[in-house]
């Protein structure tokens, strides 16, 4: 019996021993990836080129002379690369390096996943030349990746390399491309181009590309064959047959699938609007499944563009109500001359500076009855539906050849209606176009801000001037408007308003000025005495305000 205890108690202390062993070993495996935190720990990469690395945050090689991973002759990554949804920014590649991206040449058996590139590459070398955002070359895997890179391979001075193949994921593709999402300003092409694409630049015979979606531009540079471009592959070798359910933006210059003939993209991608393409993400097949979150949110969140004139009206963001979009409006403004402005959607605070100075309206200055307060927005930037003073750095021109009021990566709101404020004087903005018309009871509490050009006798631009009838606003302009039943003290009956309301500006320096307005009354002009001012004489039996006077008719 003891003999047995002795035994049960070996038992028990052999089976912890196992179970920790157990446990260390799952828990080394957990671990077994090297994690990458520094940029000098992802350059060593190069020293083993067959291991197991997680990037753990965000890194930036724009400033280091970088040599892609497995870009020598016969180098290849032939490990396991997972981006964790972190990303690396690259900007100067080594020079030497035929094979450019942030992977030289991803070897069989390696795989990329997870993984954000931004940045640019230049390539100018004399020589066969492979560029990708991701890798030059892929003959492993690439999944659930997306490339923000530009890509010039077009030379300089017309002295184009001799053959390039250039793509936003992979220049040359020998292996597989799943689940990627590239987008570009511009990916151009060389003058002896064997393949300029979104996705990949040439694809070889049997290689895949599946799933993927291109959002940007390609152009070709010097080149003589256009044929070799494609907003998905540039080109390929002998067949289509494994390049399916891939989309792009349509109205592009190029079609999906470049070669040299025509190539129809039927049965392997396709060309839809963004609103579809993001569609495609929440509600549609494959996209809407997938658990690649870096691939999904990428199309998500990716901006559309929206370029416009005032004229367009509101209509233009009713599609795309909550999404993100790049806005370019184009509207008349005079460079440091002061305009009204609402937009439906926030501007970042850093956003402003490139653009001018921006005011609020504070409402009357203490004390006072006819000067206006306006103060510069320093924090916080611009609110959706809310009317500023903007006074731009620049000038603008309407017109296709004149650079746009340009705001990067706004979300529209999801309610697009001006906010009315509160007070006795609110400045209110448009969002259609508005005419006061002779009869409307809001004549006479009224005040349109006069811009340049749009001088008239006695008053000058960026003051308040009170509208008469026929006058109107544009889209996304803002007035002013006297509300009397919002004051919480009766109103003297004695009291008039003015014609034009002196503006005090504060500015970010707390240097303040006040707007001077020199414009003798007018004799004969007749107000109501609610403020309302008659176009003329009074018709009706009442008491009346005449130059500052109460007056009854009989």
């Amino acid at each position: 019996m003891l003999i047995s205890i002795e035994w049960f108690r070996l038992y028990i202390f052999t089976m912890k021993k196992l179970l920790l062993f157990v446990f260390c070993l799952i828990s080394v495996g957990t671990y077994a990836q090297t994690q990458i935190t520094t940029a000098a720990q992802f350059q060593n990469i190069k020293n083993n080129l067959g291991g197991d690395y997680i990037l753990m945050n965000d890194i930036d090689l724009s400033s280091i002379y970088f040599t892609p991973i497995g870009s020598g002759y016969n180098s290849y990554f032939t490990g396991t690369f997972d981006g964790n949804g972190h990303t690396i920014t690259i900007s100067d590649v080594n020079a030497s390096s035929s094979n450019r991206g942030v992977f030289g040449q991803v070897g069989t058996g390696g795989t990329v996943k997870n993984l954000v590139v931004k940045g640019t590459i230049q390539n100018d070398l004399d020589e066969v030349s492979y560029v990708g955002g991701i890798a030059g070359k892929n003959y492993g895997t690439i999944t659930n990746c997306c490339s923000f890179v530009n890509i010039n391979v077009s030379g300089y001075d017309y002295n184009s390399p001799k053959s390039v193949e250039a793509g936003g994921i992979a220049g040359y593709n020998y292996g597989t491309i799943t689940y990627c999402f590239a987008t570009s300003t511009e990916i151009m092409g060389p003058k002896n181009n064997s393949g300029t694409g979104g996705i990949v630049g040439l694809n070889d015979n049997n290689a895949t590309i599946q799933n993927c979606v291109f959002v940007g531009n390609i152009s070709d540079g010097w080149d003589t064959k256009s044929k070799y471009y494609g907003l998905i592959c540039g080109y390929k070798y002998n067949t289509y047959n494994n390049v399916t359910n891939n989309y792009y933006l349509s109205g592009g210059n190029y079609t999906g699938l470049g070669g040299m003939t025509a190539t129809p993209d039927e049965g392997h991608c396709t060309a839809l609007s963004q609103l579809d393409i993001r569609a495609l993400a929440r509600t549609g097949g494959v996209y809407a499944s997938t658990t690649n979150d870096v691939f999904k949110n990428a199309i998500l969140t990716f901006p559309f563009t929206v370029d416009f004139q005032e004229s367009d009206g509101i209509a233009v963001f009713n599609s795309i109500k909550g999404e993100p979009a790049n806005v370019t409006l184009r509207r008349s403004a005079t460079k440091d001359k002061k305009c009204t402005i609402c937009l439906p959607f926030d501007v970042p605070q850093d956003q402003l500076a490139s653009l001018g100075s921006f005011y609020v309206f504070s409402g009357l200055k203490s004390g006072t009855t006819d000067v206006v307060q306006m103060t510069e927005v320093t924090s916080g930037g611009l609110k959706a539906n809310t009317a500023y003073v903007f006074e731009p750095k620049s000038g603008y021109a309407v017109g296709p050849n004149y650079a746009g009021i340009e705001f990067k990566n706004v979300t529209i709101a999801n309610t697009l209606t001006p906010v009315t404020g509160t007070g006795t004087f609110r400045f209110i903005g448009t969002y259609e176009a508005k005419t006061w018309e002779a009869g409307d009871p809001d004549l006479g509490k009224v005040y349109g801000f006069a811009i340049a050009g749009y001088e008239g006798s006695g008053f000058t631009a960026g003051q308040f001037v009170m509208l008469g009838a026929g006058a109107s606003a544009v889209p996304f302009r803002a007035y002013l408007k006297y509300v009397p039943e919002a004051s919480s003290a009766p109103r003297r009956s004695s009291f008039t308003l003015p014609d034009v309301l002196q503006i005090e500006w504060i500015s970010s320096n707390n240097i303040t000025n006040i707007s001077t307005v020199n414009r003798p009354t007018k004799e004969n002009e007749w107000f109501t005495l609610e403020g309302r001012k008659l176009n003329g004489s009074p018709t009706k039996k009442g008491i009346y305000v005449n130059n500052g006077k109460k007056v009854l008719v009989k």
